[in-house]
Order: C-alpha cells, then structure tokens, then sequence
C-alpha cells in the first residue's frame, strides 16, 4: 500500500486517484478534521483539464462559480491587468478559472474517502519520524492512542510548507515572501 502524510486537498486528491485504482492508502493527517483554510480558492483551467473524468473535476464544478474573466489587482493601482479565458477555449475543455475553495474539496474527497474500502484516513495522526528501509519505508506517528509505526512499499508527502518529511530529508523549500500581510476572514453571510 501508499502511506500519505497530509490530508488537506493535495493528499486527498492522491488517495483518492489511488483507492480509485483499488491500491490500499492510508492517509496520516496531524489535524482532527479537515481545515476551512481560506489561502487558496481559485482552481485553473490545467487543473481541471487533468482531473477530469476522475471524479474531481465533476465535483469542483458543482461546488464553484465559473469565472471566465479573472482580474489582477494592485493595492494602490487598481485594475492593472484583465484576461479574458475565452481565448483558451481551443486549448482546454475549461476556458475560466472556477472559483472554489480547497478546503471545500478536502471535504468532499474526505467525505468520499470514508466510505471507500481501499482508503484509511487517520486524523489526529502527527508524523514525527520517517525512515527508509530498504524495502519500503517506516514511518512514526503521534497518535490519540501514543506513538505508533506505519510501514508502506511508498509514501508520498503531501504535508505542505513546513512538511516534517521534507525537513527530515534534507530538502529546502525554495519560494519567497511578500512584505504585505493580508487578513482574509471568512463569515457565514
């Protein structure tokens, strides 16, 4: 089977391109349920393009709003750029960018995911250590019942920015900072 460390929208996506395929996955998740995180809530056209026919796509366009002109706006500028996606329509099967949170996705797959038989969503899972084998790899894990070990033929990381696998081989994570900081709330209304 496939150990996922994350299940947010990325991890998910993965599990569910497995279980799909009928390929045990377990998916170890440090949060107790899925997070509403308002970070990302665009979905581009290539995105969509590869998902289709997997069951994702379908959903995110039944939870999302089309929108076929995207704006870039500056703080002090204003509008300072538009496109039009009609003028991709020849190059993919989804010409705008579909207005959907992730988090609204991670729920859905979750959701799903719960009720596959080839799928283990363990949340409240915190990954501490992960281990090359030989044969596989062993991964530890702070659990509501202690530490415990989990071994699989393959893991993919899926953990995000400060991915405890990532930092535990060594890989830096490259990217950038912006000076501005932006409060983004979300309310019921």
């Amino acid at each position: 089977g496939v150990l996922i460390i994350g299940g947010g929208p990325v991890g998910l996506s993965a599990a569910w391109l497995l279980a799909e395929r009928n390929i045990p996955v377990s998916v170890l998740e440090k949060m107790t349920g899925v997070q509403k995180d308002y970070r990302a809530s665009t979905f581009h056209a290539a995105t969509l393009d590869l998902f289709e026919g997997t069951g994702i796509t379908e959903a995110l366009v039944d939870m999302g709003l089309k929108s076929p002109i995207t704006q870039f706006r500056g703080w002090k500028e204003g509008k300072v750029a538009e496109f039009d996606h009609a003028l991709l329509k020849n190059d993919t099967r989804h010409p705008y960018r579909l207005q959907c949170e992730q988090y609204k996705l991670a729920e859905h797959l979750y959701a799903t995911l719960k009720k596959h038989p080839s799928a283990n969503l363990l949340y409240g899972h915190e990954v501490t250590g992960i281990r090359d084998n030989g044969d596989g790899v062993d991964v530890t894990a702070n659990t509501p019942r202690g530490e415990q070990r989990f071994s699989a033929r393959y893991v993919i990381a899926a953990d995000g920015g400060r991915s405890i696998v990532r930092h535990q081989l060594g890989i830096a994570f490259e990217g950038k900072t912006y000076a501005d900081r932006i409060l983004v709330m979300g309310t019921p209304f």
